[in-house]
């Protein structure tokens, strides 16, 4: 049985919290953050800048990129457990949490890889319908040909959109599913259930939630680009072969991005978390990021 009687916190709150916790430990985040960061700017780089002063002396290959693919999900998996760790208390330095993720991401990185599998496999099928759907000839296919009229081509786009939308539904169902495999509060498939509980009932809460991260970093990012813009202007006419400096300015800014939406995640879960509380125990409605953490 569980506590029902546990007031949620606003959007505002959570917010507010996730704020407080950035501004009072905002040093071992902020490492954390920039480490992510760093990981994510060094595999675009080589992904997708074969130009790049870094890059000249590597040769491109899909067995290459299919790795940093992969040491890209691990370094996330890795940083946001340590992140994770630090944000809910169970770390209180940077090396600290470092070691414990060390234990900690691998469900993660496990779970990662099977949505991978199945969106993969998802998008293969969906790709070979379209095929189906193209190619067939229409008196041997029948309806499977209907995409070659304009009310066809209308039944395929709703069919991609109706798809589209079950995997927003469905990430949005799923979006609190890393916290309780990095604090282990949970086994693996438990851990399905246990996000798709606490996201039930609060859907539109959560949709809130992500809007506004998104207006923020939307109105973040154009503040930044024009501020690097002018920097960059400068910064060409003096050294135009180090041009890529500018662009390793932005590993800083992603650091707080990351921040920014990682930290309120945490704490909406550590507040929808405290409903699952035995309902026995008593419970204290004052928004606490700390008393969140301790159920």
């Amino acid at each position: 049985m569980t506590n029902q009687n546990i007031k949620s916190l606003t959007i505002l709150e959570i917010l507010s919290l996730s704020w407080k916790e950035i501004k009072d430990r905002f040093l071992p985040l902020y490492i954390v953050a920039c480490c992510m960061a760093l990981a994510s700017w060094l595999l675009n780089v080589y992904l997708f800048d074969f130009h790049h002063p870094l890059m000249l002396y590597y040769n491109f290959s899909i067995l290459k990129v299919s790795c940093f693919m992969v040491l890209s999900v691990l370094a996330g998996a890795f940083f946001l457990s340590a992140l994770v760790l630090l944000v809910c208390r169970q770390a209180q330095t940077t090396l600290q949490a470092m070691k414990m993720a060390f234990a900690r991401f691998w469900r993660l990185l496990l779970v990662s890889f099977l949505l991978f599998f199945v969106l993969g496999l998802l998008v293969i099928v969906f790709v070979l319908l379209a095929i189906i759907m193209l190619f067939v000839d229409a008196q041997g296919a029948g309806a499977l040909n209907m995409i070659g009229t304009s009310g066809g081509f209308l039944f395929f786009l709703f069919i991609a959109f109706v798809c589209a939308l079950l995997v927003i539904v469905a990430s949005i169902y799923l979006i609190l599913l890393p916290y309780p495999l990095i604090l282990k509060t949970d086994g693996i498939f438990a851990s399905f259930y246990i996000s798709f509980r606490l996201i039930k009932g609060h859907f539109w809460k959560t949709v809130g939630l992500l809007a506004l991260q998104m207006l923020i970093l939307i109105v973040l990012s154009i503040a930044a680009g024009i501020v690097l813009t002018l920097i960059q202007t400068i910064w060409v006419s003096i050294l135009p072969q180090a041009y890529w400096v500018i662009d390793l300015l932005w590993v800083p800014i992603t650091a707080l991005f990351i921040l920014i939406i990682q930290v309120p995640l945490i704490t909406l879960y550590l507040d929808r978390r405290r409903s699952l509380q035995p309902a026995a125990q008593p419970a204290n409605n004052t928004p606490s990021l700390e008393k969140a953490e301790e159920q």
